[in-house]
């Protein structure tokens, strides 16, 4: 189409040495980068997984080139370092790459510690950023000293109020709760909630993030009353504030259809789902993953509310398509497939009954 070139290993590597020999390989590398680095800015929020997933790469490609150049020339250091922090920036936000970001962030905030120190900003940024790529790699143990550290620095430099702070407050409860400390995670989500609702107003978008947050806190500790009465009250703020569309709405409309499950309430469960499904087709498209995730959902919420019939046609489309877009041996395929089996059961069981009636 015009906007790719290809080229071969052995001729990329002529044209470097050459380029090296003739002192532009700076010069060519920094042309290189401000064009990604834009590219990379572009594609911030985009559904084009493939044109966000291809940035690390071209980032990593881009610094085996510069090789040497990158640690002479102090322009092209610092673009190749806001490059790095771009495409772990990517990496976290296409949720399957967590090992890749990993790997990217772990490098990256020793080099920016090395070179701007621990204290700041880029360095605080990036070292978050690791942490939330531990946390999406379920290591949560590793991720916990990071946001603890960074809570600590903005503390002291910020002051507990500012919303840098507030934010890795926020960070570091969820990451108590993820490794199961839910006391101390509970805690923190109600100071933080405390604290924006004071300073941002009970309907900002932050602070209903805090109310969401508290939410998941107190289903966690098994108050289950507390917790669908703010699922409740986060759905219905962020519906008048962001709209019935936006990520966090459909988050709250996903939050508080599982509360409804677990408390028993299918019936008000099942049209939460419906909608959450529609709307992730229609935006997403059938083949994303979230939206086979809710498709799954939807099918099992109706084999929980007796609906077998329509369960099936629902598990049948979904293996389908994580056989054709993830692989026959992939854990949410072979999942799916584990779930139709056990529905498929279910109405025979149903059948054999009515048979015997």
């Amino acid at each position: 189409d015009g906007q790719v070139m290809l080229l071969h290993r052995l001729v990329a590597d002529v044209i470097r040495d050459a380029l090296t020999r003739r002192r532009r390989l700076a010069v060519a590398c920094r042309g290189a980068a401000s064009v990604l680095e834009a590219r990379a800015e572009a594609l911030a929020g985009s559904p084009d997984r493939e044109a966000v997933r291809d940035v690390p790469e071209q980032v990593a490609a881009l610094a085996e080139a510069a090789g040497p150049a990158a640690g002479s020339d102090e322009a092209l250091t610092g673009t190749l370092l806001r490059l790095r922090f771009l495409a772990l920036y990517h990496l976290i936000e296409l949720g399957d790459s967590a090992a890749q970001a990993v790997a990217v962030g772990e490098p990256l905030t020793a080099d920016l510690d090395r070179a701007l120190g621990p204290d700041h900003h880029d360095t605080l940024n990036s070292r978050n950023s690791l942490a939330a790529a531990y946390q999406a790699a379920d290591r949560p143990a590793e991720a916990i000293p990071l946001f603890e550290q960074i809570l600590v620095v903005r503390e002291r430099l910020l002051g507990p109020e500012h919303p840098d702070t507030l934010t890795t407050q926020n960070n570091l409860a969820a990451g108590y709760q993820a490794a199961g400390r839910t006391g101390e995670a509970r805690l923190l989500f109600e100071l933080t909630l405390a604290a924006r609702e004071r300073l941002l107003g009970p309907r900002h978008p932050s602070t209903l993030i805090s109310l969401g947050n508290l939410a998941a806190a107190y289903r966690d500790e098994g108050r289950a009353d507390d917790a669908l009465r703010l699922f409740e009250l986060t759905l219905k703020g962020r519906e008048a504030v962001l709209g019935a569309d936006h990520p966090d709405t459909v988050s709250s409309r996903v939050n508080l259809a599982g509360a409804y499950r677990q408390a028993g309430r299918i019936a008000d469960a099942i049209p939460l789902v419906e909608r959450t499904l529609a709307t992730r087709d229609r935006l997403l498209g059938p083949g994303h993953p979230s939206t086979l995730a809710m498709r799954n959902n939807l099918a099992a919420a109706y084999r929980e509310a007796g609906r077998i019939d329509e369960a099936i046609p629902l598990y049948e489309r979904t293996l389908a398509d994580c056989e054709r877009l993830l692989g026959p041996d992939h854990p949410r395929t072979l999942r799916v497939r584990k779930s139709l089996a056990r529905a498929r059961e279910a109405a025979d069981q149903d059948c054999a009954a009515g048979t015997d009636g």
